[in-house]
């Protein structure tokens, strides 16, 4: 006859297993040795109660009744994603899509309710800025505490303290309370913590979200390093072109599911289209399509530069931009031209300025067989909003080529839209090069 102990364990593994599932035992034992994550079939849900204050309580006392009292939401649904050793791999899509949801899961944070996710490898990961930190301990008691719940034994985390200091640039800072600290600087210190452990796998949510974009650029180069040593990423960002410039693959996420996954441009381009608006850049066909015009001048590739010249699809009001034009002229007759670069709403098409060489000069561009024409925004003066672009070529013989719809962009600045009806002439530097062209992606 069972004990009154061990009458009560017996309950409580029934109610453990009943409303805590455990997560999978993570297993090394199927994987071949290039897989460091597997996830199959991976659901998540939570439970809304119907009233907030009785709803659990009621579940609780009466399991046995068939009503509900509770809706079940899907944060999580089906996902399959195999990561090799090595690769990086970014997640995108919008707020709620389920991103953090699902790296939670594969960081052991989160039970899974369905499906299997097994790990090769030993996992760190860098989650919501001040999560496992204590708000009373100072700095350096932070780095102390944090590494070694990451694995790094006491002897270890003494030894790297220095160095872990000096990446997070808080020297001033380090014996102060973390509660005196900003996000910024939280985001350092907690960043800093997991850069001095070695991982096999480095999970982050939006840990480079936080911070100024110096100490960003160092965070990406020591991401770097990482992935040259064989490290493997898995990490959610909403900086479109972080993604583009560190991942090899990346998934899109939306309302649970993983809609595709792909080359982190191509991505990117579907997410753009979830988004809502224009198609993006080049069609299919790899070759613009002009809406009008005699064809005597053709714009081979467009592409939207930030400060740092890299192809980026999301920009800062106040920041520079630069628009990259390349072209091919196909009659010799035409010598010289203008060129206007127009801005639009992406959804309702309305065009909201532009910029063009006759604002410079009124001299035409002596155009060259083949070249590109940059015009560099500084600042960008457009406000928040999904922005395409329109691009005209004409000249004493008329319109040579005229697009709309290319290059789908959005540029992000807290405060309210621009008149959609109003037009400005925006300023820009332009430079032509001879013979210089893009090659269509």
């Amino acid at each position: 006859m069972a004990t009154g102990s061990s009458l009560v364990r017996n309950i409580w593994r029934q109610f453990w297993r009943r409303f805590l599932p455990l997560r999978p035992v993570l297993s090394s034992t199927d994987f071949r040795n290039q897989t460091a994550v597997c996830v199959k079939d991976v659901s998540k849900r939570f439970k809304i109660y119907h009233n907030a204050r009785t709803g659990l309580l009621k579940e609780l006392l009466f399991p046995w009744k068939k009503k509900q009292y509770y809706s079940q939401f899907f944060a999580v649904r089906n996902v399959s994603l195999d990561i090799r050793r090595g690769e990086v791999v970014g997640v995108i899509g919008p707020n709620g899509a389920g991103k953090s949801t699902l790296l939670k899961m594969v960081a052991g944070l989160l039970p899974v309710d369905q499906g299997q996710i097994h790990i090769n490898g030993k996992v760190t990961a860098v989650m919501a800025m001040g999560v496992g930190a204590h708000p009373e301990f100072t700095g350096r008691e932070n780095i102390l505490y944090g590494a070694m719940l990451l694995g790094m034994s006491k002897r270890d985390v003494l030894r790297k303290m220095p160095s872990i200091i000096e990446f997070s640039e808080l020297e001033d800072y380090i014996d102060r309370p973390l509660r005196t600290y900003s996000s910024g600087m939280t985001a350092r210190l907690l960043f800093s913590i997991a850069m001095s452990v070695e991982p096999d796998i480095l999970i982050v949510d939006e840990a480079l979200a936080t911070g100024d974009q110096r100490f960003v650029d160092k965070c990406v180069r020591r991401i770097k390093e990482f992935a040259a040593r064989g490290v493997t990423i898995f990490f959610v960002s909403h900086n479109l072109g972080l993604v583009q410039d560190l991942c090899h693959r990346a998934v899109l996420m939306n309302q649970g599911e993983a809609v595709f996954i792909g080359e982190p441009e191509e991505t990117i381009k579907h997410y753009q289209h979830l988004s809502g608006g224009a198609p993006v850049s080049l069609p299919a066909g790899g070759k613009l399509e002009s809406v009008s015009g005699s064809g005597q001048v053709k714009i081979t590739n467009v592409r939207m530069l930030n400060e740092k010249g890299r192809a980026a699809t999301e920009f800062t009001s106040n920041d520079q931009l630069t628009i990259e034009l390349s072209y091919e002229r196909t009659d010799s007759l035409v010598e010289q031209a203008h060129v206007t670069v127009g801005f639009m709403t992406a959804q309702e098409q309305f065009d909201v300025g532009e910029t063009s060489t006759r604002q410079t000069s009124e001299e035409k561009i002596e155009l060259a067989s083949s070249g590109s024409i940059r015009f560099k925004l500084s600042p960008l003066l457009l406000t928040t909003n999904h922005f395409s672009l329109w691009v005209k070529v004409f000249g004493d013989h008329g319109t040579y080529c005229e697009y709309r719809n290319l290059h789908k962009f959005f540029v992000n600045e807290p405060g309210q839209l621009p008149t959609r009806e109003s037009c400005f002439k925006h300023p820009s530097t332009i430079t032509h090069v001879p013979g210089e062209g893009v090659e269509a992606n």
